[in-house]
């Protein structure tokens, strides 16, 4: 096995990071301006783990990993509208699945009917990402790429950023939630 020294693996990503540089400082200028913390700095309900994933989405974007981007929006959203709807007494919020979690926020008026489909289309997208489906599926990348005439890497920018802005909306109160 041929040992690569650590000033080498360091000259690696030197070369690496300059070659995407201008595209991570797109996507900062981008994800910083789509997601700002609340004013008073804090989460309402989800605690620290809404916290992480809120940090770890914008980490996520600016380094193009848009798969991750989804499925920690989702997370943090997940966590808020549970920690939401279990302050307010709804004691199935600990065990609910976020479909019934964002069903039941609606139906509270905790968000829209807008924020409810938004969430809904996404968590679908979500879904299709975490969990298996087989090739030709409507919901699989493969197919999508073949329905939308799109690049796979195209088609998870373009569900990231849907989920940042959904994300975004949400946590800044925009949504109707706070």
């Amino acid at each position: 096995m041929n040992k690569v020294s650590t000033t080498e693996r360091i000259a690696e990503l030197e070369t690496s990071d300059g070659a995407s540089r201008e595209s991570r400082a797109r996507r900062t200028s981008y994800i910083l301006e789509a997601l700002q913390l609340p004013e008073d700095g804090i989460f309402f309900c989800g605690g620290e783990y809404s916290l992480q994933s809120f940090e770890e989405v914008r980490c996520a974007y600016i380094q193009g990993l848009y798969l991750s981007t989804v499925l920690l929006s989702l997370a943090c959203i997940e966590w808020e509208v549970a920690g939401r709807l279990f302050a307010s007494g709804w004691e199935k919020a600990k065990e609910a699945r976020l479909s019934e979690l964002l069903s039941e926020a609606h139906e509270r008026g905790m968000i829209s009917g807008g924020d409810l489909e938004t969430f809904q289309r996404l968590r679908k997208i979500r879904n299709a990402q975490a969990h298996f489906r087989p090739p030709g599926s409507s919901s699989s990348l493969l197919q999508r790429t073949e329905d939308e005439n799109l690049l796979p890497n195209e088609i998870l920018m373009m569900d990231a950023k849907r989920a940042v802005e959904a994300l975004g909306t949400f946590l800044l109160g925009r949504s109707g939630f706070f």
